[in-house]
């Protein structure tokens, strides 16, 4: 219980966050195959710090009062999101030996888009980064800014939409088949 409430273990989560969204950020296409090796490796490697982070707070907490705290379901459901990945890639890293097979694989809808969903699920690693508004206020008084400002535009949002959409099918029904151009001239 110690650990999970001492400042230096939630210190070092913090800054394997930072690091690890400065990895994500260093995947680029096209990529270098040594690379790409060092990001999946780096990768696998802060999945299982996280992962542990969760299991040392389901101990040190308890179920109950892991699960009271947002910002811990929060990380739950990531770590989660983040197991779905790591399986997806050992699934597809299992099944595909040859460039040529990987190449009829996408074709055929095989694990290639298994792959394809893999960096889907990675982008919600990045969302990890909102975790650090517990322990940097700046950052949580900007993100409660930011949330009371996309409140307070919604309905604005939908009402320029709906003004939009309105003039678009105007403008259709205005100027349908009052312009033709001839293609063959």
């Amino acid at each position: 219980m110690r650990v999970a409430h001492s400042s230096a273990f939630n210190v070092g989560v913090s800054l394997c966050i930072l690091i690890n969204t400065i990895v994500l950020a260093l995947d680029t296409h096209p990529i270098e195959v040594g690379m790409e090796k060092a990001i999946e490796i780096a990768n696998l490697v802060f999945y299982f710090i996280f992962l542990a982070e969760m299991f040392i707070k389901l101990m040190g907490l308890g179920f109950r009062s892991y699960f009271k705290d947002s910002y811990n379901i929060f990380d739950f459901l990531i770590v989660l999101l983040s197991t779905i990945d790591v399986l997806l890639n050992v699934y597809v890293n299992l099944t595909m030996t040859d460039e040529c097979l990987l190449e009829k694989l996408k074709q055929q809808g095989g694990p290639a888009d298994s792959l394809a969903v893999s960096q889907v699920f990675r982008v919600f690693r990045l969302l990890r980064i909102f975790k650090l508004a517990r322990s940097w206020p700046t950052f949580n008084y900007f993100l409660v800014t930011i949330g009371g400002a996309l409140t307070k535009i919604t309905s604005f949002s939908a009402l320029l939409f709906l003004f939009i959409f309105m003039f678009v099918i105007f403008g259709m029904d205005l100027f349908s088949n009052k312009l033709r151009f001839n293609y063959h001239n």
